[in-house]
C-alpha cells in the first residue's frame, strides 16, 4: 500500500508542475482544441523509459532512432481529402520522468509565403476543430502512440498547448 502511494506521488509531482506552470501554455487530462503536445509521466528512470519506449515502437513496427534522450520516428499517412501522401516527423523526449511527444507535418509546398511558420517547410501537429485536417490526423496518430507508451510506462497522459 505504501509503495503504491509513493508510486502515485512520483507520478503526480511532475504532472502537477506542468499544470501549474504559468505562461501561454495550458494543460488538461483530455485533448482540447489547440493542444500540440502530449506528456506522459512515469516513475521509471530515463534509461528504463527509453528501453520501454523502444520496445513499444518495435512491437508496433515503427522505425525509430534514439539520440541524446530524443526518440525520433516518421509516419507516412494518406490525406482522406486529397489522397496525397503526408509525412510527419515525430519525437519523444524523455527527461526526469516525463515523456514529451510532439510532431510536425512536412509541408512540401512550403515556400517564402509561409515564412510565418515556426520552421519553414513544417507545420506543427495539433488537435484542431476539423477532424480531417492534416494537423489533427497527425495529432490523432501521435495520441495512439502515446497511449501505447503510457501503458508500458504505467503513467498518466496530459495534453498541452505551447
Amino acid at each position: 500500500m505504501m509503495h503504491r502511494l509513493r508510486h502515485l506521488l512520483l507520478l503526480a509531482i511532475p504532472l502537477w508542475l506542468i499544470l501549474v506552470s504559468t505562461g501561454r501554455s495550458s494543460a488538461q487530462y483530455g485533448p482540447f482544441y489547440g493542444a500540440n503536445m502530449i506528456l506522459v509521466g512515469t516513475s521509471y528512470a530515463d534509461k528504463e523509459a527509453h528501453q520501454l519506449i523502444s520496445q513499444v515502437l518495435t512491437q508496433e513496427t515503427i522505425n525509430h532512432a534514439i539520440d541524446n534522450g530524443l526518440v525520433t520516428f516518421q509516419v507516412v499517412a494518406t490525406s482522406p481529402a486529397t489522397g496525397k501522401e503526408l509525412l510527419y516527423d515525430c519525437s519523444m523526449r524523455v527527461q526526469a520522468g516525463l515523456v514529451k511527444l510532439t510532431g510536425r507535418l512536412r509541408n512540401e509546398q512550403a515556400g517564402t509565403s509561409q515564412a510565418r511558420l515556426p520552421e519553414a517547410g513544417f507545420i506543427p501537429i495539433a488537435y484542431t476543430k476539423e477532424k480531417t485536417s492534416h494537423q489533427r490526423l497527425g495529432f490523432t496518430y501521435l495520441d495512439e502512440v502515446a497511449k501505447k507508451v503510457q501503458s508500458a510506462l504505467q503513467g498518466v497522459i496530459i495534453y498541452k498547448s505551447e
